[in-house]
């Protein structure tokens, strides 16, 4: 069987979105039949996305809280064997009434990314299994942007200051539930991380920027070492990136790590044909 499932990874700024979006071409180009999911993608079939996670007690007491708004929530629930998942995106942008934003900064609260890290992992751990249940049974490869290893270090690690074995022990666990599909890693690596970061900080909008620099220094790790500011910032993301390279060498999967230090398409393009002629077949 050929490779099923493509992961696009590096740190933020490297250039991921880009290449994944070139795979996506490559493929198509080779008359494969694929699907591209990038980060933040509403539908994506392995990650959750502005999604809230509430057991049935709380399930209860918010639709209850909630009582108008009870038939639009539940159109955008899904019952799990341990509660309730909510899309509240799609409860946004999709309800053919308005939903007040305090009931959105409720579940916001119960996203799956602001949940305690045990339970983090098995919600994530059901959502990989399923997805590779529902691959199997499909013809297409799927190129997927940073959430295999990106995903889980920021919870983890930005997050959480986890332990590295809790986080080896986790990635390994999703490997192990995705091995039947055959994937590949294709790594983008910046030589430099502080200038890549910089030049992210430049084309990206002041509140991204701001947001994330509160993110990777105000909790976890970054509180942890008393960082602060782009400064501080650019040091999580260096001991991230040791830390992926530590993973990527105990991860019994395919992998290419590519240098996009230069950020030129045209190249990137073609070392990325040479690596998927190595990975997929």
């Amino acid at each position: 069987m050929q490779t099923k499932l493509i992961l696009t990874e590096g740190l933020p700024g490297s250039g991921k979105t880009t290449t994944a979006e070139a795979i996506f071409r490559l493929l198509k180009e080779d008359s494969k039949a694929a699907e591209l999911f990038l980060e933040g993608d509403l539908n994506h079939p392995a990650d959750y996305e502005s999604t809230a996670f509430l057991s049935f007690e709380e399930y209860t007491a918010f639709t209850s809280a909630y009582t108008p708004y009870q038939h639009m929530i539940a159109r955008f629930s899904e019952k799990l064997e341990c509660g309730y998942l909510i899309s509240y995106a799609k409860l946004t942008k999709e309800s053919a009434i308005h939903i007040p934003d305090e009931l959105i900064s409720v579940l916001y609260k119960y996203d799956i990314y602001e949940l305690p890290l045990d339970l983090h992992i098995e919600l994530m751990k059901n959502k990989w299994k399923n997805f590779t249940e529902n691959a199997l049974r499909e013809n297409s490869v799927y190129v997927f942007e940073c959430c295999f290893i990106q995903n889980p270090l920021t919870i983890c690690m930005v997050k959480h200051d986890a332990h590295r074995k809790t986080i080896l022990r986790y990635i390994q666990e999703l490997a192990e539930i995705i091995e039947p599909l055959r994937p590949a890693i294709i790594y983008v690596e910046q030589r430099d991380i502080d200038l890549s970061f910089r030049k992210a900080i430049k084309e990206r909008p002041f509140s991204w920027n701001e947001n994330f620099i509160d993110y990777y220094t105000k909790q976890g790790y970054g509180k942890t070492h008393g960082l602060s500011g782009i400064s501080g910032t650019i040091q999580v993301l260096q001991e991230r990136k040791k830390l992926e390279e530590y993973l990527l060498q105990r991860l019994k999967i395919k992998s290419v790590t590519l240098n996009n230090s230069s950020f030129n398409l045209s190249s990137h393009t073609a070392a990325l044909h040479d690596a998927l002629q190595l990975l997929i077949d």
